[in-house]
């Protein structure tokens, strides 16, 4: 069980403007928050890593100079990302949940019922087609954004929700490594046509984030 963190997905207000781009403090508190609740052994590294990196996380419209998926870092201290992606982690976490609770109940794979973990991505991909996710309605048992089920009346609801704010700090511990890469001068060419490259600092930013939150 994650330790009880405020706010850990905090729903950050939505922004209007297809231009408007927000970094201060709430938002970088909302990522502090999701950070302490995911991982609070970790917490003074943390900070350090925050502090070491100069990170200043921004929170973009869902639609912002032609892109719809956000989570990246760049400029050698930013990472972006837009509340699109956020509700997609969260229905995400859901759908892996349910099929991994899917799997594990039935008594054999022949008698699988998967109606509801279709349901599930079909909510997962609607939330990145529509040009407003936030009013796509959720699925039946999927609480909105940041509100935590409670584990005694709804374990199930628990642990997807918690697997999902898991998910988006491994996200975003992923762009820091991209940071680190930067500052480093170990990163790929973005400019480059060294594809292998690149698919070696994705994977080194999968394994930092992996093993921070696992180790």
């Amino acid at each position: 069980m994650m330790r009880d963190a405020p706010d850990k997905f905090e729903r950050l207000p939505k922004l209007m403007s297809e231009n408007e781009v927000r970094d201060d403090s709430s938002v970088q508190t909302a990522v502090r928050n999701l950070f302490i609740g995911s991982a609070p052994e970790r917490e003074s590294e943390l900070a350090e890593m925050w502090k070491e990196l100069d990170l200043i996380f921004q929170l973009t419209p869902d639609i912002h100079e032609g892109d719809r998926i956000i989570m990246d870092a760049g400029a050698y201290r930013y990472v972006r990302f837009n509340h699109r992606v956020l509700r997609a982690f969260w229905i995400a976490g859901y759908t892996a949940w349910e099929g991994s609770r899917t799997v594990a109940e039935a008594p054999s794979l022949q008698a699988l019922d998967l109606t509801r973990f279709r349901e599930l991505i079909l909510s997962y991909e609607s939330c990145l087609a529509s040009t407003e996710a936030d009013l796509e309605a959720l699925p039946v048992g999927v609480a909105e954004p940041g509100q935590y089920p409670d584990a005694n009346t709804d374990p199930q609801g628990r642990a997807a929700s918690e697997l999902a704010t898991i998910a988006v700090a491994w996200a975003l511990l992923h762009e820091l490594r991209h940071i680190r890469h930067q500052r480093e001068g170990t990163g790929a060419d973005p400019y480059s046509d060294d594809e292998m490259a690149k698919h070696d600092e994705e994977l080194s930013c999968d394994a930092f984030a992996a093993t921070f939150l696992l180790e």
